[in-house]
């Protein structure tokens, strides 16, 4: 086999070489200019066991484009049971064989988008069964299957045989299921030749849409990009780039460029909109700053693989970091940049080479030796990481001080679109003037695990001050570790706690760290001494200054303008560094927020140089833009308590009986039945949730969990009531009576049972009566109310008798005591008797209300009501008549109006061990999922 294999490598190979390399029939160039659907349509006559193949040569600058796509169809079945297409995909040529489930891949070139000419050609041959692409002379072989039902020696008919070049017509019934990514070819193309009966052969197209005869060259003649500015041909249209002219606008016409001011709290966030863009050839800047450290640029991307660029100052020179997906790699500026002066700072990307300039010195290079050397970056930041803060890799989390201008991603001048569509300012509006800044950064302390540390300091002489804000009520401020004579374990805290500012010396500490925040105990041990300090809360998201002193066992606390004093006993000893910003074994409740103006024993805190240094951990100089995620409308659902830190926010569900992101999920099904279907077998008392995530409590109930009367497969929810009984409701000495009917644990408004009775399949209650003279009279002296709060004057009446007709069940059998009697109570004798008979119409259950009226009553009258448990077997959503069933892989549901917000509950039973669950297009903002399985 294997021998047959390389035979028939080498075959293709010199195949490829002679029918397309000899003689060749050079056909005309023509550009493909409609980005919504330009392609050309040939129908090629291929023989029976004959060699396949189509050879082109081509030109783009996409990272992604259909060059070819031919498939053969059926009249039988809808789906193609063969496909073949080659596609530019991440700048490399990728050629994909289909046939029903099987595909066969093959991936050569590199770097194919850089707007010059490349030649692709591929040829599968049915006797030897290979499939051979050729890129620019680079050959590569895969045997295909064997057991594909002879399609590789079919001849299909001409009409079923369509190529396509560029991409596919409008309404094209299998391009979405086929390809993976399909992008519109935009370019050049030429010398299109198909391999037909052993030879190649130049064919006329029988459709042409969105096509042009000869490469067109947009910037041939245009003249209109001014002042040197280079004219870059997008086929379709032209743009000017603009960089290293000094001026700005669509034409390079505009002598003034965009400045931008960055104060560590603000940035630039640019949203590559096309393909093109989203491939980083060159990224270049100018900055000037007086900080040591910083980020300059930033960019993001997951496909194929996890890449990014980075751009920042560290310790006060300029470094550029590049992961291509392999591993990071770096280069340093010889020289300082941190000088306050203007620095140019420019990036090459050319292939597997990346070069950076800085200023006027010489280039530096690095160059990539893996497989890949592409970026394909979806968003870019200037001055800031954005959201990725915690990505491995990124060297410094700073956000920038200082200014930039003429800042290119490619040939796109970012401060120019500031507010459009593709670029965005973060933190404000944005200030177009570069000039000196306020010394006084704020950094900030994004999670509560983050703090920064004082190594140095004598615990009899402690001043620090600052401002804070934040919008959390708890959270420590400042930790420092001591010994109270000589007893170790004890501390000073300067903590937030319930939107106060306390000063705690001696033991603090929380027994239980799984509460919730907002009721967690913090116990003081006896010798700990407290000052509290503020009025109102503090956690409104303003600055406040507090100023704490420890000299010479004199404690003070500041807060706003406002101080306590108090003298402390004992003798204190240091015993590790201070924190600022979380405590030494107080998980989760550390400080989320900003602090700024720190200054230590009189003197500014140099927190810029702790950035890059062992005390700084995980604080970062951000834009100090507190979002309040906690402010969100009906986020934290079910009176569950919403939590935040500076990324995110969540939901405590502790003792709410919900669960899940936004503890909207009912931790209690909705009805026994659904236990049952879920596989529960045991019959007792059960917790349910009748409307999920709705506002009604959870209630126990009695779950029966077996086979029905009439054999269904179902449980069975059973509510009791606090009627006894044999309830006497009549008697010679009684007057009207009206029974009102409770059932356990349900609310007194009745909802819980309305949602019962509408989500079963079926419900019953018994009804009895039991009588010695005492006529019932149904509907003139008794009836009933249900939940609907519906008069109804029947016992055990059929579905086809009115609910008020004044009947009981002897009467729809013929069976009353008289024949002319509606109920056999109704006799009105000595005699006792029995009336009985189950509702099982939804809108006349439960019985919540009884009305007995007295008339006629003698010595000898007695009347007795009893009433059975409400039973609701089944559930609607567990009807099989509801269920659907997936019968191939292929096969999903679609919602017609898509998915915007709420929950998604669903039950499965599944014979697969993975599937795919749903996808949303919409993307909801925090969407979530439950299911059965």
């Amino acid at each position: 086999m294997l021998k047959t294999v390389v035979a028939s490598l080498v075959m293709a190979t010199c195949f490829l070489k002679t029918s397309f390399g000899q003689n060749r029939d050079v056909g005309s160039e023509v550009t493909f200019t409609n980005l919504d659907g330009s392609f050309v349509e040939y129908l090629p006559v291929w023989l029976p066991d004959s060699p396949q193949g189509v050879r082109l040569d081509f030109r783009t600058n996409q990272p992604d484009a259909l060059l070819i796509y031919h498939e053969y169809t059926t009249e039988e079945d809808g789906d193609p049971p063969y496909v073949i297409f080659v596609q530019v995909e991440d700048g490399r040529i990728e050629i994909n064989h289909i046939y029903l489930n099987w595909k066969e891949t093959v991936r050569l070139g590199r770097g194919l988008m850089e707007d010059t000419w490349h030649t692709v050609a591929y040829r599968k041959d049915p006797e030897t069964r290979v499939l051979t692409l050729t890129v620019d002379g680079e050959t590569d072989t895969i045997p295909l299957r064997t057991d594909v039902d002879g399609i590789l020696d079919r001849g299909p008919p001409a009409s079923t045989t369509a190529v396509y070049l560029g991409g596919l017509p409008d309404g094209h019934a299998h391009r979405h299921h086929v390809l993976s990514r399909y992008s519109q070819f935009v370019g050049c193309m030429r010398n299109v030749q198909f391999l037909l009966d052993g030879s190649n052969r130049t064919l006329t197209p029988v459709r042409q849409v969105g096509i042009q005869n000869s490469c067109i060259d947009r910037c041939q003649d245009n003249t209109v990009c001014q002042h040197g500015g280079a004219c870059v041909n997008q086929y379709y249209r032209t743009t000017c780039d603009c960089y290293g002219t000094g001026y700005e606008g669509q034409f390079c016409e505009k002598s003034e460029t965009t400045e931008v001011l960055l104060r560590g709290n603000n940035y630039v966030e640019f949203v590559q909109q096309n393909e093109v863009d989203r491939l980083v050839n060159r990224i270049s800047l100018q900055f000037k700053t007086q900080q040591q450290t910083g980020t300059l640029f930033f960019g993001f991307g997951l496909h194929p693989t996890r890449n990014y660029i980075m751009g920042s100052v560290q310790h006060g020179y300029a470094v550029f970091t590049i992961d291509f997906g392999d591993s990071p790699m770096s280069l340093t500026s010889a020289a300082r940049v941190d000088d306050n002066r203007w620095h140019t700072l420019e990036l090459i990307h050319s292939g597997p080479e990346v070069s950076m300039v800085v200023d006027s010195a010489p280039a530096q290079t690095l160059r990539s030796d893996g497989v890949s050397f592409h970026l394909r970056i979806e968003r870019g930041y200037f001055g800031s990481v954005g959201d990725h803060r915690q990505l491995i890799g990124i060297d410094t989390a700073a956000n920038m001080i200082g200014c930039m201008r003429t800042v290119y991603w490619n040939q796109v001048s970012i401060l120019e679109h500031l507010n459009d569509h593709m670029v965005s300012h973060i933190g404000g509006v944005p200030d177009l003037t570069c000039r000196d800044q306020d010394p006084i950064v704020p950094f900030t302390f994004p999670t509560s695990d983050t703090y920064l540390s004082i190594q140095r300091w004598d615990p009899r002489n402690v001043r620090l001050s600052f401002r804070f804000r934040t919008l959390r009520h708890f959270g420590i401020l400042i930790f420092a570790p001591i010994e109270i004579d000589d007893v170790p374990g004890k501390g000073i805290w300067v903590r937030l706690r319930d939107g106060q500012v306390h000063l705690e010396v001696g033991s603090s500490r929380s027994d239980d760290l799984t509460t919730p925040i907002a009721s967690m105990p913090y116990l003081s041990t006896p010798g700990t001494d407290v000052l509290v300090v503020g009025e109102g809360p503090l956690n409104d998201n303003a600055w406040h200054k507090v100023q704490v002193a420890f000299v010479a066992n004199h404690a003070m606390l500041e807060v706003d303008g406002k101080r306590v004093d108090r003298d402390l006993d004992g003798y204190f000893t240091r015993r590790g560094a201070i924190h600022i910003g979380a405590g030494e074994h107080d998980h989760g409740i550390g400080f989320v927020g900003c602090i700024k103006g720190i200054k230590f024993n009189g003197d500014d805190l140099d927190v810029l140089r702790m950035m890059t240094t062992s005390d700084n951990h995980g604080v970062i100089m951000d834009n100090c833009n507190i979002r309040d995620f906690c402010g969100r409308a009906n986020r934290c659902q079910h009176g569950s308590l919403c939590q935040q830190d500076w990324y995110r926010s969540w939901c405590v569900c502790a003792g709410t009986g919900y669960e899940g992101n936004v503890c909207s999920f009912p931790l209690y099904k909705s009805s026994c039945d659904e236990y049952y279907q879920m596989g529960e077998r045991r019959t007792g008392v059960w917790r349910i949730d009748v409307d999920g995530r709705g506002p009604l409590p959870p209630s126990y109930v009695h779950c029966t969990m077996e086979a029905t009367e009439d054999d269904r497969d179902a449980g069975t929810t059973t509510i009791t009531h606090n009627l006894v009984p044999r309830t006497v409701v009549r008697r010679a000495d009684m007057s009207d009576t009206l029974l009102h009917v409770t059932y356990q644990d349900m609310d007194q408004y009745g909802q819980t049972l309305l949602h019962l009775l509408q989500m079963s399949q079926s419900c019953q209650q018994w009804v009895e009566y039991q009588c010695r003279a005492a006529p019932l009279r149904l509907g003139v002296n008794t009836w009933f109310y249900g939940a609907k709060e519906i008069q109804y004057s029947a016992i055990g009446h059929s579905g086809n008798s009115s609910a008020t007709d004044g009947k009981c069940s002897c009467w729809y059998s013929s069976t009353c005591a008289e024949e002319n009697l509606g109920c056999n109570c109704d006799k009105g004798d000595e005699t006792w008797r029995t009336d009985s008979g189950y509702i099982r119409d939804i809108a006349h259950l439960p019985i919540i209300d009884a009305v007995l009226l007295q008339g006629g009553n003698t010595a000898g009258t007695e009347g007795r009501l009893s009433l059975g448990p409400l039973q609701c077997t089944g559930s609607k959503t567990n009807d099989p008549s509801y269920g659907v069933t997936f019968t191939k892989e292929s096969s999903y549901i679609e919602l017609d109006r898509g998915w915007e917000e709420g929950d998604l509950t669903f039950a499965s039973s599944l014979t697969t061990r993975a599937v795919f669950c749903c996808t949303n297009s919409r993307a909801p903002p925090t969407p979530t999922i439950s299911s059965s399985i």
